[in-house]
């Protein structure tokens, strides 16, 4: 490949890195990745089960990669189970507070070209003490490129002569979104100027103590991300003082890393939650729901985050990690609200000592805090202990059902939780290619 005399600066050629970059690699929406990294997260798939989730072997390679270019080295094993290699997340709160995941975050397919055109706009905009028009600033960059040593490198690559204004104006609507720019109006004309922000002046011992502020509230917020792009600020300003990291002077409890890939979604319900907004959510299996978000609820002990959606049928409880989709939605009359009737759920016991059964009643007793189920616990006319559990949504303690040994679920003649258990365990071993 013939050389330009300007490219002896660069450590390559923009053709070359053009073919050799991989930016197939980046992603254009990370909703696309979030099943695949929920699965990566559970640490008991491997490769060939991953098309029983409509993700083929091709895609998992593709996506594999990518994670494993921007994933941390020390975050990502690889462990043999069978001949069969699992990959999967390594690290919890032990090991500190710093979501490895955030680094998934920061990446998003761009084109060269528009990566450059960011980067020279801020600098042309930045370096002007008067608000610049979108003529003006596309006559500087060409000033630019013309008195440039790279010249014949950058206007092959730029080619700002063919790039219209609406692209231009795209890209600048963009920055000023992302609160680089500020747009103002000069009679008909947007014109566009640095965002003066206010600067902090800090003493290196006011920016740990701020560091270790963040890494605190980042971790008990719903919306860690804000928290992690100021905290990245900061320790780049410290990077050359002594600084231990703040992130491990806390450790927080079943604080799942993993819930960083729904802040999308929780983000967007927030916004509606607080404005009022009608919604309609695309739910997992094809179903759809419509209606008005009242809250999130977090449940800490199964790390899980659910959505209250009020509809014309009452209120229905979603997992916000099976939501595909959210749509604004016309509003409608919603009826007016019932109080939900408390089911009893009857648990009979079978340890086979009584100090087994002692400690699986401390377990149940263990749980009685504010929004758990009240727990009463009687004898049979045969001796049997049994707990009965009062509680209005039968299916949210259900994970917890699932944690207590020598248990079973006694029922009525409809069995409602003990079908749902066992269909959820034939589709668990399905999902390992366990037919029963």
């Amino acid at each position: 490949m013939k050389v330009h005399e300007s490219d002896r600066q660069l450590p390559f050629t923009f053709e070359d890195w053009n073919k050799q970059t991989p930016f197939s690699t980046y992603i254009k929406d990370f909703n696309s990745l979030r099943k695949f990294l929920r699965l990566i997260a559970y640490g008991c798939y491997y490769r060939n089960i991953f098309p029983n989730f409509k993700i083929t072997k091709g895609n998992y390679d593709k996506k594999l990669k990518f994670i494993r270019t921007f994933c941390p080295t020390a975050n990502l094993r690889i462990d043999n189970h069978n001949r069969n290699s699992i990959t999967h997340f390594w690290g919890d709160a032990y090991h500190g507070a710093d979501n490895y995941l955030i680094s998934l975050f920061k990446t998003k397919t761009l084109k060269p070209k528009w990566l450059f055109f960011y980067i020279i706009i801020l600098q042309i905009i930045y370096a002007s003490d008067t608000p610049l028009s979108t003529p003006e600033i596309k006559k500087k960059i060409e000033d630019l490129i013309n008195n440039s040593t790279l010249r014949s490198w950058y206007s092959g690559y730029l080619q700002i002569e063919t790039t219209d204004d609406h692209q231009f104006n795209d890209c600048l609507k963009l920055l000023v979104k992302a609160g680089y720019l500020k747009s103002q109006k000069h009679g008909n004309i947007n014109v566009y100027t640095k965002d003066d922000r206010p600067h902090l002046d800090l003493s290196d011992l006011e920016k740990q103590q701020l560091d270790a502020a963040i890494a605190f509230y980042r971790n008990i917020s719903p919306c860690s991300l804000p928290g992690a792009s100021i905290q990245y600020i900061l320790r780049l300003e410290l990077k050359n003082q002594k600084n231990n990291n703040p992130a491990r002077l806390y450790q927080f409890k079943n604080n799942a890393f993993i819930r960083v890939i729904d802040e999308l979604w929780v983000d967007i319900l927030l916004h509606a939650i607080d404005n009022k907004k009608f919604i309609e959510v695309e739910y997992r299996h094809q179903k759809y729901w419509s209606g008005l978000p009242v809250k999130i609820v977090f449940h800490p002990f199964y790390c899980r985050q659910y959505l209250l959606l009020r509809t014309k049928t009452g209120i229905v409880w979603l997992r916000i990690d099976f939501i595909k989709k959210i749509r604004n939605a016309a509003s409608f009359s919603l009826p007016d609200l019932k109080p939900q009737r408390e089911s009893i759920i009857d648990l009979r016991l079978h340890a086979p000592t009584r100090e087994k059964e002692t400690e699986v009643l401390k377990m149940i007793s263990d749980k009685q805090q504010p929004g758990f189920p009240s727990v009463q616990v009687i004898k049979d006319a045969k001796g049997s202990t049994h707990c009965l559990l009062y509680c209005k949504d039968r299916l949210e303690i259900l994970p917890w059902l699932r944690t207590l040994p020598y248990v079973e679920i006694y029922e009525d003649k409809k069995n409602f939780l003990r079908n749902r258990m066992t269909n959820d365990l034939k589709e668990a071993l399905t999902n390992y290619g366990i037919s029963i």
